[in-house]
């Protein structure tokens, strides 16, 4: 019961500050909805009480749009996991892409890589924590360390 409550709590405060900020929230984020609703990436629609309810596209072709907007190392290590495909451009170069068979796998591959990225800074944080802090409040800080990234891997 305490953890619905606390949730609930959370939620609540959460919403008051979208709710206060909603003003800065919309400027910041109108433009890139706008740009994705042009690329055919989301959907907006206007409700009867002046909102926008924001609808995904989940084509696979969206998914390879997004993916082809990844940082070219995280888009290296999709096509070596998921395969590279070729196609012929309209000027008749070769384009390389990432064979994506599926969102969901796609969606899979992207998160195990971050994950290993995260995994990795995470490790070299706690070593210089381990290195800078002492013995005894680093064994305290690794421990820290590896049981949060334990769970994460859960």
């Amino acid at each position: 019961m305490r953890s619905i409550c606390l949730m609930f709590s959370q939620s609540v405060q959460v919403k008051k500050i979208v709710a206060g900020q909603f003003g800065l929230f919309h400027s910041i984020y109108k433009p890139f909805l706008e740009e994705y609703e042009a690329k055919k990436l989301l959907r907006l629609s206007s409700t009867v009480n002046h909102q926008i309810k924001v609808y995904q596209d989940c084509d696979v072709s969206v998914a390879c749009s997004l993916v082809s907007a990844l940082p070219a190392s995280i888009r290296s290590q999709m096509s070596v996991k998921q395969g590279d495909k070729m196609k012929l451009s309209e000027t008749g170069q070769i384009v390389h892409g990432i064979a994506i068979r599926s969102r969901e796998e796609a969606a899979n591959c992207l998160q195990r890589i971050l994950r290993r990225k995260v995994m990795a800074s995470s490790a070299r944080q706690a070593i210089s924590g381990l290195l800078a802090a002492g013995g005894m409040n680093a064994t305290r800080y690794l421990a820290q360390k590896v049981s949060k990234a334990w769970k994460s891997w859960r």
